[in-house]
């Protein structure tokens, strides 16, 4: 049951964006509505345009913390993206917490690009597995 509620949790490719900066950052903003009664632990970003979906970063939660930022407090999570070279970048993100949605996050998360432009899906996992792709797709630059 903890993956279909992920996987209908995972209307999750709210926005994209992609970032303009000369990294080549992609930004992604994602809704995981089960985040902490299943556990999960990260995300996998899937390029799908090409056939079978290509697995091209997996992204591991860290804690969720407070951290002081100008205005004053706010929730963030780390995450480390293992890319398909093997190589991590760390990074951390606000938290967007939902009153109408206990247990789940809402989240941005920058990450280096790595493949050409294309449609793109994402699968949460945890200690149980994987979730399948999400329904939802979208396009990055």
């Amino acid at each position: 049951m903890g993956r279909t509620i992920r996987l209908l949790g995972l209307a999750l490719l709210v926005a994209t964006s992609t970032m303009t900066t000369g990294c080549n950052l992609r930004a992604l903003h994602i809704v995981i509505p089960d985040f902490e009664t299943s556990q999960v632990v990260g995300v996998s970003i899937w390029k799908v345009d090409a056939g079978q979906p290509q697995g091209i970063a997996d992204i591991n939660f860290g804690a969720i913390t407070m951290q002081n930022f100008g205005a004053g407090p706010i929730e963030v999570i780390e995450y480390d993206m293992t890319q398909p070279d093997g190589s991590q970048i760390s990074m951390v993100t606000p938290v967007i917490r939902d009153p109408a949605m206990p247990g789940g996050i809402e989240i941005h998360l920058l990450f280096q690009k790595m493949v050409p432009s294309g449609l793109f899906k994402v699968s949460t996992y945890n200690a149980a597995g994987s979730s399948p792709l999400s329904t939802e797709q979208t396009y990055l630059l």
